[in-house]
């Protein structure tokens, strides 16, 4: 939570847990009973709150300070009673001031998960009455909030002020499934920082590997709020998610982008960020007569200048597909090439990290990667060029989906819209080297001629057949594990 929210919180729960304490000790509660009564009158409420957003476990709960707040409140007025007593309408006081200060905390962390400004301020009231209904309820009493004018206007005042000032400050919390590393840095850097955040927008990065992100959304599912807002995942996987019944099919209306997203970029569950396409690779130096096809790479001549990628065994076994003369949803051609490219003597990398240092070494020479990948490495010293094969390269596309239960659905196209901004997507081509999916960027000469295709390479860009290789996964994964690696 950030700072304001959870100071006003915090002060919320000790003005309450003293009117709590204050009706336990006026009824007569023993120390135990005046401590729940704190408890409860102090956090009722704000769980109340969290429950209703989404935002579980709720923070009285995960949060040791909401515990640390309410219990020294129930312990001085059981000690000094006489004190607090002192003041005129203690109780009616302390209400006053805890629901005014809840009623302010709920609407700001409403409208920070995404409400919009009328049910945030409901949200609020409700926030600040919970703890008191529930402390009066315990004691046997009408609830205050039903018989004190003074208890309805501070509710009123604190929530339905704050909308009008918090929209001028800030639109919302936007949580962002992702990969670390440099794709999480220029996501901020490209897309978050100039084109939200400055804009007024909250965004968190929830940074983990793509399988485990795919399990949390799956686990996700049959809670009405999701954690996440959107996940950037490969066209695969999108799909995946999408045949899971995890994601919303996008509306295209509502972003001011999509007229210049490329066509084959338009999912109907996920929208196309950056692509490239799985090209061939060879460094000159090992590799002398350039390759100009995958049936040149998946040679088994080639002997253990050949290596491939264990993680990319789904676009390596269709590369070898074609490269065999089979096809996206036929890969039995492209199996047994792949054995006889083992038994000569071919390597398998375990990541892109591990086959980046072979190709630096000089351990081997050739073999199929996505092209943007390509232009890093160069970019880093390594002597390695790329082909684009005869058959056509086949597409990798990077995008984004939103989960059904998204909690923030406008910070979700928010982000979308940006992401296909024109300045972002040149940005990236710039520093990822990979192809913009807006029609309208601009790509400087040099540059597009490293990192792009030709509109021939274009039209014969191979995809994946994302239902083929879903429903035969395990299958797959199977074979390459047992047959090939094993």
């Amino acid at each position: 939570m950030d700072a304001l929210p959870l100071v006003l919180d915090l002060i919320g729960t000790f003005v309450f847990a003293l009117s709590g304490a204050s009706a336990g000790v006026k009824r007569g509660l023993d120390l135990f009973g005046v401590l729940v009564l704190s408890f409860v009158a102090g956090n009722f409420g704000g769980i109340t709150r969290d429950l209703m957003i989404g935002a579980v476990p709720p923070a009285a709960i995960s949060d040791w300070r909401y515990l640390a707040v309410s219990l020294p409140a129930g312990a001085v007025t059981f000690g000094w009673f006489s004190g607090v007593n002192r003041l005129q309408s203690a109780v009616l006081l302390f209400d006053a001031a805890g629901l005014a200060l809840f009623a302010v905390s709920g609407t700001q962390k409403a409208l920070a998960f995404g409400l919009n400004p009328a049910m945030a301020a409901l949200l609020g009231m409700l926030t600040g009455i919970g703890g008191g209904l529930v402390r009066d309820v315990l004691v046997t009493e009408i609830p205050t909030v039903l018989r004190a004018d003074l208890y309805a206007v501070a509710a009123l005042a604190g929530a339905a002020g704050l909308p009008r000032v918090a929209s001028a400050q800030a639109k919302g919390r936007i949580v962002v499934g992702t990969w670390g590393g440099d794709y999480a840095r220029l996501l901020n850097k490209n897309i978050e920082a100039p084109l939200l955040i400055k804009d007024g927008w909250e965004v968190v990065q929830d940074q983990a590997g793509d399988p485990e992100r795919r399990s949390k959304m799956l686990a996700e599912m049959r809670l009405p709020r999701g954690t996440t807002d959107v996940q950037g995942l490969s066209a695969i996987n999108m799909f995946q998610m999408h045949d899971a019944g995890s994601v919303l099919p996008i509306d295209y209306g509502k972003l001011k982008n999509a007229g210049n997203l490329l066509p084959a970029m338009k999912y109907p569950y996920g929208v196309g960020h950056i692509y490239s396409g799985k090209v061939g690779v060879y460094n000159p130096k090992i590799i002398t007569t350039a390759p100009v096809s995958y049936k040149d790479v998946f040679d088994p001549k080639q002997g253990n200048k050949v290596g491939i990628i264990d993680i990319q065994y789904q676009y390596t076994m269709v590369c070898a597909a074609l490269a065999a003369g089979g096809k996206v949803d036929d890969l039995e051609p492209g199996k047994k090439l792949l054995l006889e490219c083992k038994k000569a003597g071919m390597r398998i990398y375990p990541t892109n990290e591990a086959f980046a240092q072979g190709l630096k070494s000089e351990e081997f020479g050739l073999g199929v990667m996505w092209k943007a990948r390509v232009v890093q490495w160069q970019n880093a010293g390594i002597s390695v060029t790329s082909m684009t094969p005869a058959e056509g390269a086949l597409a990798y596309v990077s995008g984004f989906v939103i989960p059904k239960n998204s909690p923030n659905k406008e910070g979700a196209y928010a982000y979308l819209d940006a992401m296909l901004d024109k300045s972002a997507q040149e940005a990236f081509a710039v520093d990822m080297g990979y192809n913009p999916t807006v029609s309208n960027a601009v790509v400087a000469p040099d540059l597009n001629k490293r990192i792009g295709f030709t509109p021939d390479e274009i039209k014969k860009l191979v995809d994946l057949d994302y239902n083929y290789l879903n429903k035969n996964d395990v299958a797959l994964k199977e074979w390459w594990d047992k047959e090939l690696k094993g």
